[in-house]
């Protein structure tokens, strides 16, 4: 059974995604808070799986995954939010979440969602993923490769073990059902984890992301 805590300062909407979260029999809400201290302060004493968090509450959302990364990297943290900024996407990442769920999603898409980031899988909104990195391109222009390295001295550092292995499968050259077939996964799962590693190596597509990948080994 997954044990998961929600925090948002919103009453109802904060009931009403507990109800549609119990309404799968492997998840569970051990708690519920409305503001950063709250949250800080329930992960430290239940201990649950997975922390759901608004960006916009008492505290504020970033200071909260923060908080609790740094003090219970076992906890997965995921963002619950209705902001659909890239730049907020991206600060979450850093703080430590590994999910960022945009409100208004219906209820077995969340649970779907919830299921994946409770797994370690990461996830990622698809559309607002697709929009992101459009945003990225166009901003980044035609530059050379080397410039999503300059961001980062050890790009790959970032990545999980599991993103490290469909990074190696990509790079040799296999397609997303290729890789899922391979890895025991679904292949929606596999997107998820290119998303991820997209983001984090500041990578416009597959190929940058394999280019990334190569050079770093001298290739």
């Amino acid at each position: 059974m997954t044990r998961i805590l929600i925090v948002d300062d919103h009453p109802i909407f904060r009931q009403g995604l507990a109800m549609a979260l119990e309404e799968a029999d492997d998840l569970t809400v051990c708690g519920q808070g409305a503001s950063a201290e709250d949250a800080i302060t329930l992960a430290r004493s239940l201990q649950p799986d997975v922390v759901l968090v608004d960006l916009s509450m008492p505290g504020g959302g970033f200071a909260a995954l923060r908080a609790i990364h740094d003090e219970h990297p076992q906890i997965r943290l995921a963002v619950l939010t209705a902001s659909e900024n890239g730049e907020d996407v991206m600060a979450a990442l850093r703080c430590g979440a590994v999910g960022y769920v945009v409100k208004g999603v219906d209820g077995q898409a969340l649970i779907e969602a919830t299921r994946e980031i409770a797994a370690g899988q990461g996830y990622i909104a698809p559309a607002l993923a697709a929009r992101i990195l459009s945003e990225m391109s166009l901003d980044s222009g035609a530059g050379d490769i080397s410039e999503s390295l300059a961001a980062d001295e050890a790009p790959l550092a970032h990545l999980t073990l599991r993103e490290a292995q469909v990074l190696e499968l990509v790079a040799a050259g296999l397609s997303n059902k290729e890789i899922a077939l391979r890895g025991d996964m679904q292949e929606k799962t596999v997107k998820h984890h290119m998303t991820r590693i997209l983001q984090k190596l500041q990578a416009r597509n597959r190929t940058e992301a394999a280019m990334i990948l190569r050079k770093s080994r001298g290739g």
